[in-house]
């Protein structure tokens, strides 16, 4: 009965950084991978 737990905590998350494109690439790669 576990998985419907399991599922929910499973969300996606998603990083914005608003702006004028100027953010470098893989500049949130430390956040993404915590």
């Amino acid at each position: 009965m576990g998985t419907n737990q399991e599922q929910i905590n499973m969300t996606k998350r998603a990083f914005i950084f608003p702006g004028q494109a100027s953010q470098e690439v893989g500049m949130a790669q430390d956040i993404y991978e915590a």
